[in-house]
C-alpha cells in the first residue's frame, strides 16, 4: 500500500498469479473503497508485491517477486500514478534455482537508500540488492 496518485488516499498493488500475470494497481477513494487504475503486465507469474521509494523522488514505486524469472521486477512512479514498464533484476545466476518467494525494501546498510532484500526458495538463501 501507498499513495500512488500523490491524492492523500492509500492506494493498493495486488500480484495477478492467475493467466493475467500482472499487478493490479487500485486507488483509493477516501472512503475506504477502491477503484481499478491499471494493470502492470509481467512475462511470468509474481509472487510477493512490496512498495517503498526505490528511486528517492518521493513516490511509492513497486517491486515485485518473479521466483519463474529468479528475478524481481521494479516498477517506478511517476508521481502521478503511472510507473515505468519495469525493469528485471536476476537475483541468482544460473545454474542456481534460486527462487525470490518474499522481499523486504529496507535500508540494509545505513547509507540512506532503499536497498532490497529477497528470500529465495530452493537455494534457501538471501539476497540483498543494494542500491548505489
Amino acid at each position: 500500500m501507498g499513495d500512488f496518485d500523490g491524492d492523500g488516499h492509500l492506494d493498493v498493488a495486488v500480484s495477478n498469479q492467475g493467466s493475467e500475470r500482472s499487478i493490479s494497481v487500485l486507488l483509493g477513494v477516501g472512503d475506504g473503497g477502491l477503484v481499478s487504475h491499471l494493470e502492470l503486465a509481467l512475462t511470468s507469474i509474481p509472487e510477493v508485491v512490496v512498495v517503498g521509494d526505490l528511486d528517492g523522488e518521493g513516490s511509492p514505486d513497486i517491486a515485485v517477486a518473479v521466483p519463474g524469472e529468479h528475478a524481481i521486477t521494479l516498477f517506478l512512479n511517476d508521481g502521478e500514478g503511472g510507473f515505468s514498464s519495469g525493469t528485471s533484476v536476476r537475483v541468482i545466476a544460473e545454474p542456481a534455482r534460486a527462487e525470490p518467494r518474499a522481499l523486504v525494501i529496507v535500508d540494509i546498510n545505513g547509507d540512506g537508500l532503499p536497498d532490497i532484500l529477497t528470500i529465495n526458495e530452493y537455494s534457501n538463501d538471501l539476497t540483498v540488492l543494494l542500491r548505489q
